[in-house]
């Protein structure tokens, strides 16, 4: 979770200047967490929480020297698999532009 948390930090308080309450709002502890590398370095990270009856995808981060890379797409590809294999047919998501996207 520490590593989730330094790349949360890096993409959105550092970069895009996110309230911490905001970005660590305490929905992590109920949620899954997904992390993803490029070699050895975390590049990237999301979160999927689950409630009746769909799955919400969110908190979406990739470390800035790695956005070019295909890693977001295989972190929401990975989650979306982990998602249909519990079971759940409609999966939720949102994105939004901040200043300097």
């Amino acid at each position: 979770m520490v590593v989730v948390h330094g790349v949360r930090w890096a993409g959105y308080l550092a970069e895009q200047e996110c309230p911490s309450e905001e970005v660590f709002d305490g929905n992590g502890l109920v949620a899954a967490h997904f992390l993803g590398f490029v070699g050895s370095e975390p590049a990237g990270c999301l979160r999927v929480r689950f409630f009746g009856e769909f799955a919400k995808v969110e908190r979406l981060a990739v470390r800035h020297q790695f956005r070019r890379s295909r890693g977001s797409f295989k972190l929401v590809q990975a989650s979306v698999g982990y998602i249909n294999r519990k079971g759940f047919k409609k999966i939720y998501g949102q994105a939004q532009a901040r200043p300097g996207d």
